[in-house]
């Protein structure tokens, strides 16, 4: 609640200031030269060396980045550690990349400003490379061994900073202003952020990974009933009868085993109401009602 509450809270606090503040009272900053102490030349020298850097890594490591390491028998790699360590130089990357690029585009000189725009984008290329290989990895990693909100939290992350890394485009290719750009990357994090809350992931969760084990035959069930909310009750008990035995009993014994001891009667405000406790407490009803 504190996580989706307080960010709300500033959102909505920003709103108000917005609306509140009179037309014209913004001062007007024409022209900043005292700020621009980066020279155009050490820009240039900064820029390709980080874009020389990333290219040439990522053509050596281009087999590791986009292959599927963690199948050859010999690799010693397993597919969380593959997509961790993915995760972890796309974090730092992605985060060092774009100080870089806000700091010269905020302080740097652009006398060469055709040759430091190309140059900019090709380091946005690569790190847009990056991010394309490590939610390749959770992909993976997800076809290996299932989902869980982890993996989509990744993926939902990911989501994020590919729109934060196109947004930074739009602002070299045109004026860059590094307030909208803050402003418009957080508000595609609140766009992104409200969606998962609203969204019923976990019931997504469930479902994939009980089709799929149609396919694959496995099935993590200790996850899936432990680990999980109860929003996942519904999904788990529209797919139990087309599980096959002795797995749909041992789905339906942790069911009973986790939720038949809580007090669904006991008798709520109107206030308390929710709608995907009434559908979870109907489907515990019928599914532990079954024999």
């Amino acid at each position: 609640r504190g996580v989706f509450f307080v960010p709300l809270l500033v959102v909505v606090l920003g709103a108000y200031g917005y609306a509140s503040a009179e037309p014209g009272r913004a001062p007007v900053v024409q022209g900043e030269p005292h700020a621009r102490w980066l020279g155009s030349t050490e820009r240039l020298m900064l820029l390709a060396g980080v874009a020389a850097l990333f290219w040439l890594f990522l053509a050596v490591q281009l087999g590791y980045l986009f292959g599927n390491l963690p199948s050859v028998p010999a690799s010693g790699v397993t597919f969380a550690e593959y997509a961790r360590r993915g995760f972890g130089e796309l974090t730092v990357v992605a985060s060092a990349t774009a100080l870089l690029i806000v700091g010269s585009e905020r302080y740097g000189k652009d006398e060469r400003e055709r040759t430091l725009r190309l140059l900019t984008f090709a380091v946005i290329a690569a790190v847009l490379l990056l991010l394309a290989s490590a939610f390749r990895r959770v992909l993976l990693y997800e076809a290996a061994y299932g989902f869980t909100t982890a993996r989509l939290y990744a993926q939902v992350y990911m989501c994020a900073v590919a729109a934060g890394l196109l947004m930074l485009s739009l602002e070299v290719a045109g004026d860059f202003d590094a307030g909208r750009l803050f402003r418009r990357a957080a508000g595609a994090a609140t766009i992104l952020f409200i969606a998962l809350v609203y969204w019923n992931h976990e019931d997504w969760i469930a479902k994939q990974n009980m089709d799929r084990f149609a396919v694959t035959g496995k099935l993590d069930v200790v996850y899936l009933t432990q680990e999980l909310s109860p929003d996942v009750i519904p999904a788990i008990a529209d797919r139990l009868p087309s599980m096959p035995e002795p797995l749909r009993s041992e789905i339906r014994d942790a069911m009973r085993k986790r939720y038949a001891r809580r007090d669904g009667r006991r008798q709520r405000a109107w206030f308390e109401w929710n709608l995907a406790s009434a559908r979870a407490r109907t489907a515990v009803e019928a599914s532990l009602a079954s024999p």
